[in-house]
């Protein structure tokens, strides 16, 4: 349900604030950060369209971890899909486990990085949790054509974008932001841009040997400060 709330003026755009009942549900966070019916202009006015966005922050400014945990609730409710863009992939416990549990339950669980970032330490750290991933049936997809460093999440007809990376650091410690939009328009390009990285993505984890995977184990120990 949506309840109109005020008007916001800003120069000559009026911009109605809305109270929004998500499908993330956001516990106290909901009703934080509402949901904002924003109108948004191109070059050309005739493209003049609304779209219904939420902005959660997290940081150690916001009491609990709201995106942390918006996240990990939609990722345990999706029933079609989840699929993630990050340039870095070290996410918490709960966050990997809802992902694990999500692709066992026949979610379509999508994993988009960089076949290189630009963090060597990261991308040794980041092994061990991509084949978990894999094992549970996840799809991972690496980025040919140089380093990727958007932050983008698809899960079922919620999309978000910001400035988090899926990793312990961005979502227990550093002051970070998120835009979740929950319009057909806003989903609908949110998709078709995710596709479009698709075609230059490689699928499958790149197989690791003995020494390999004891090294990525050792810098997974320091994944929360990477």
């Amino acid at each position: 349900t949506v309840t109109k709330g005020v008007s916001v003026t800003t120069g000559s755009t009026t911009v109605p604030t809305t109270q929004y009942s998500a499908r993330l549900q956001l516990s106290s966070a909901r009703a934080r950060f509402p949901t904002t019916a924003i109108r948004t202009r191109s070059l050309a006015p005739a493209e003049a369209r609304t779209a219904a966005v939420q902005l959660v922050p997290s940081g150690p400014d916001v009491r609990g971890d709201p995106l942390h945990d918006a996240l990990v609730n939609a990722i345990h409710s999706a029933s079609q899909r989840a699929w993630i863009v990050t340039p870095y992939f070290l996410p918490t416990e709960f966050l990997g486990n809802a992902l694990a549990v999500a692709a066992r339950r026949g979610v379509d669980v999508r994993i988009l990085i960089p076949q290189k970032s630009n963090q060597h330490l990261a991308d040794f750290a980041r092994g061990a949790y991509l084949r978990e991933m894999a094992d549970a049936g996840a799809t991972i997809q690496l980025f040919r054509k140089g380093m990727i460093h958007a932050k983008v999440g698809i899960i079922d007809d919620v999309a978000y974008v910001g400035s988090a990376n899926f990793d312990i650091r961005s979502m227990m410690l550093n002051f970070e932001t998120a835009l979740f939009a929950y319009d057909p328009d806003s989903l609908a390009r949110m998709v078709d841009w995710y596709r479009a990285q698709e075609r230059h993505c490689r699928t499958g984890v790149p197989r690791a040997g003995h020494l390999r995977r004891i090294t990525e184990g050792v810098f997974r120990l320091g994944a929360p400060v990477l």
